[in-house]
């Protein structure tokens, strides 16, 4: 009788583990598509909260950002330099932003400061 019960354990808990692996392979598997999109969206609005800028889209998602800044555009900083209208690019896997207004593209990098005088 308990070998029964501790071949039935063993096999419970082996069957347990089988679907908690399954289970994260899959959540690791989505996880790894939500983050290899790139982020390519039309602002709708900006807020700043401590240096943070939260974009957010005409889609409804929000893009959140480390006050980057470039000196080489006027205004500098990109809460101020993103517009209601913009396209922001942004892959998964750099932290480059670009901002395309009107067929031109503005480069930005998350959490640094570009071109300081």
């Amino acid at each position: 009788m308990q070998l029964f019960a501790l071949t039935f354990s063993i096999l419970w808990i082996w069957i347990i583990r089988g679907i908690q692996n399954e289970t994260r392979e899959s959540n690791r598997s989505n996880l790894e598509l939500t983050i290899a999109s790139p982020a390519n969206a039309i602002v709708a609005n900006t807020k700043n909260n401590h240096g943070i800028i939260t974009v957010y889209t005409e889609a409804g998602s929000r893009l959140t950002f480390k006050n980057p800044s470039n000196y080489e555009y006027e205004p500098a900083s990109f809460l101020d330099f993103v517009k209601p209208g913009d396209r922001i690019t942004k892959d998964s896997d750099n932290d480059t932003i670009l901002v395309w207004r009107s067929e031109q593209s503005y480069l930005f990098v998350n959490g640094r400061t570009l071109n300081y005088p």
